[in-house]
């Protein structure tokens, strides 16, 4: 899904600004749409509390393929 500055800035709990500021220093992936900015949804960074669902949701299919791949071997 593709997010307007304004719409980005909402989600990260900044200001446009500062979205724009992060676009500018490498630190946010954007690009120019018509002459506006859009940012794509997946690309923004998590916050620390959805980092650590996403690593636990990571670890926990993980373990899965490797049980999984252990059964196959028997």
């Amino acid at each position: 899904m593709q997010l307007s500055l304004e719409q980005a800035a909402t989600r990260l709990g900044k200001s446009v600004r500062q979205i724009r500021y992060m676009i500018q220093r490498g630190q946010l992936r954007a690009r120019k749409d018509g002459g506006r900015w859009v940012i794509d949804s997946d690309t923004l960074p998590l916050d620390e509390g959805a980092q650590q669902a996403a690593d636990r949701r990571r670890d926990q299919l993980e373990a899965a393929v490797e049980h999984a791949l252990e059964l196959t071997d028997t």
